[in-house]
């Protein structure tokens, strides 16, 4: 439960990160599986604020926060359960995620660094974005790993098995691409002024 609920905060934080003020309304599913069994918990969540997000040089930088109490799986006790529980969202209600300098360029693969804070914890975290021009818009898909034990979240148990320490995030959603960058005004060259050497005339002496 509390993967979960750890996993859909991320997405989201990531997901409005990487759009950047997009008109689209962001949506994450995230993914936490049993170990060693195959568990499934799904779940989502629709509801991300943001703040300092700026394209620059064709880099995007931006802190995104993610209401807890948001996160849903489809049932309700579960979602009460991890929140309370897990997430503890009473004394920690938001995730963070800060992006320094994400280099996204139209139809591309990158690796993008940064920094989550979650259930009061701030560790980095290495973002795998890939991007697809689709007409005016650019579409993004982001993935990263994260570790529940970092956080100082204790594992999750459903029906005597773990869910697994270990979940992969996943994030689509697409935004209007970074502004294009101008080249400089290129200046025709100046042609230097030749100086033209006017011979003297010799001075003839006259003779009284």
């Amino acid at each position: 439960m509390k993967h979960l609920l750890t996993f859909s905060a991320i997405s989201l934080v990531l997901l409005n990160a990487l759009t950047a003020s997009a008109a689209t309304t962001p949506s994450v599913k995230f993914l936490a599986v049993g170990n060693p069994s195959a568990i499934r918990i799904q779940g989502e969540a629709k509801t991300l604020e943001s703040e300092k997000t700026e394209w620059k040089a064709g880099k995007f930088s931006g802190i995104f926060h993610l209401p807890m109490d948001q996160l849903e799986t489809g049932i309700s006790m579960r979602d009460k359960h991890m929140k309370e529980k897990y997430l503890e969202t009473g004394k920690y209600p938001k995730a963070d995620l800060a992006i320094d300098a994400c280099e996204m360029k139209a139809d591309a693969e990158s690796t993008c660094a940064a920094n989550l804070t979650l259930h009061g914890v701030t560790k980095p975290v290495s973002l795998k974005v890939k991007t697809a021009t689709a007409g005016s818009m650019l579409k993004v898909n982001a993935d990263f790993v994260l570790k529940l034990t970092d956080y100082q979240i204790a594992l999750p148990t459903f029906a005597n098995i773990k869910v697994a320490e270990d979940v992969t995030v996943q994030v689509e959603t697409e935004t209007a691409p970074a502004p294009a960058v101008s080249a400089p005004e290129k200046t025709a060259p100046v042609k230097a002024a030749t100086a033209k050497s006017i011979p003297a005339k010799p001075i003839s002496a006259k003779h009284k």
